[in-house]
């Protein structure tokens, strides 16, 4: 993901069709304004079909 915003955030949490799962985020869950990292979030994905997926800040 990316902080578009005017001021630093940190991942706290993860969701996938409304339900929380635990997420990793790489290298950590602080993001300074215009950093990235990397969420990956451990779900038995099936192909085509649709998800909704959420992080909050």
């Amino acid at each position: 993901m990316r902080n578009t915003g005017p001021i630093p955030v940190e991942v706290v949490m993860a969701d996938v069709n409304d339900r929380i799962h635990p997420a990793a985020v790489e290298p950590d869950g602080f993001l300074e304004r215009y950093e990235t990292a990397l969420v990956r979030i451990p779900f038995d994905w099936n192909e085509a079909e649709p998800y909704i997926i959420g992080i909050t800040v």
